[in-house]
């Protein structure tokens, strides 16, 4: 299920719902489960509709998944097994609950858990009688042998006692996942991939001398990841601060200053730049048309209107409204 490294900003999207109801389990069994998923799909209650809803993207080593279910019985059966897929799967429950199995064992699936799983295991089997938001992350058992403890088994990682690697990567999954502008150039999706390799070797459990790596690469990109995106949904509040950002994430000021000055800019200079990016979209936008340049600049969260002209003029070598004008002449 990973891509190999072939560049690819697509999500694929497979749902029930675009199958017609006559041909919808036969069809859903063989192309997606068989084909897409490796397992065998199928209804826990024949007499009642069954859904599935999965997204999914590839990376180089690793594809992330996000999936709604209802209603769903899945099983690598013995027959699969000929494939020779070995994926270790990490799924996190993002909403809903369910149930993973297998022979002589079963664990029960709530929100927040992480749960693992792999491909190499008949009779390995996930249930979700009614609704379950699943996000799963598929590895190469090759990719985590050395540096897990007992990664063939499952095991559920419960909510009462997640670790910090599980929430930060339900985090960049998810905002992966939903984002429209995904990392298209090889150099930067292997960057992703190994992020995310990261947080799922410490969320499993990884060996010391792995554990130290994936800290300072994984954990460090998806909390650096996790606080710009809310630095951008939070920049139209004037009084967004380094101290309000570090108690949203359980960190020291000088911490947060630290990851922001790694990666090349200071806080102050990202909250610029996020709200002069937000105002400029909308001064280009036609919708915005009939807003006053003044309140485009107040909701993007600057409070004083020279200082809005003064840096919108040198980030875009323009005034506000002349950028306005001109994005009305192009269209």
């Amino acid at each position: 299920m990973t891509d190999g490294g072939h560049a690819s900003g697509q999500l694929a999207r497979f749902a029930t719902a675009s199958l017609p109801d006559l041909d919808r389990l036969a069809v859903w069994r063989e192309v997606f489960g068989k084909s897409v998923a490796r397992l065998d799909l199928a209804p826990i209650d024949s007499g009642n509709s069954f859904r599935c809803d999965v997204s999914g993207y590839a990376l180089p080593g690793v594809t992330v998944a996000l999936g709604s279910y209802r209603n769903v019985r899945s099983i690598r059966t013995r027959e699969l097994l000929s494939d020779g897929n070995d994926d270790v799967i990490f799924a996190i429950v993002a909403r809903g609950s369910g149930r993973l199995l297998r022979p002589g064992r079963e664990l029960d699936l709530n929100p927040d858990d992480g749960a693992v799983s792999c491909n190499a295991i008949a009779g390995a089997t996930a249930e979700a009688p009614a609704s379950l938001q699943l996000i799963n992350i598929a590895v190469p058992f090759r990719s985590l042998s050395s540096a897990v403890r007992n990664v063939g088994d499952i095991a559920v990682v419960p909510a009462a006692a997640r670790t910090e690697a599980v929430r930060l990567l339900k985090s960049y999954v998810m905002s992966l996942l939903a984002s429209d502008d995904r990392p298209r150039s090889p150099e930067v999706r292997h960057l992703v991939a190994t992020h995310i390799l990261d947080l799922v070797v410490l969320a499993m459990g990884a060996r010391r001398d792995v554990a130290e790596t994936a800290r300072g690469r994984g954990v460090r990109a998806a909390r650096l990841h996790a606080m710009k995106s809310d630095i951008a949904q939070n920049a139209g509040n004037p009084a967004i601060s380094v101290d309000w950002l570090a108690q949203q994430h359980g960190l020291s000021p000088s911490y947060v200053r630290k990851l922001l000055d790694g990666d090349g800019s200071t806080f102050s200079e990202f909250v610029l730049e996020v709200r002069l990016e937000q105002a400029h979209r909308q001064l280009c936008d036609p919708r915005f048309a009939g807003m006053h340049v003044s309140r485009i600049a107040f909701e993007a969260g600057f409070s004083d209107l020279s200082y809005f002209n003064r840096t919108f003029r040198k980030r875009y070598l323009c005034t506000p409204s002349d950028a306005r004008a001109a994005a009305q002449h192009r269209q």
